[in-house]
């Protein structure tokens, strides 16, 4: 976000591509993953569920998703229990 908020938008891009990529198939993500994706944490907190999303809608607001909305990478809603 702060580099978002520095009018960059290359590197917030790749990290919500990765985020995409360890997206479990519940639609949450893991609360601390090694680079890999493997996670070491097993808690869930909102903020690791809302982040992926705001990062989302901050690239849509500024035009730079690029090819994310086309390509496999997509967020998923989590699930609700």
């Amino acid at each position: 976000m702060a580099l978002l908020a520095t009018d960059q938008t290359s590197t917030p891009l790749r990290a919500l591509i990765w985020l995409a990529a360890i997206q479990r198939t519940d639609g949450s993500f893991p609360q601390n993953s090694w680079i890999d994706g493997t996670a070491y944490w097993s808690g869930l907190q909102l903020d690791q569920i809302a982040f992926p999303i705001l990062l989302a809608w901050w690239l849509h607001k500024r035009g730079a998703l690029g090819l994310f909305s086309s390509s496999r990478e997509r967020l998923r809603a989590p699930l609700r229990a």
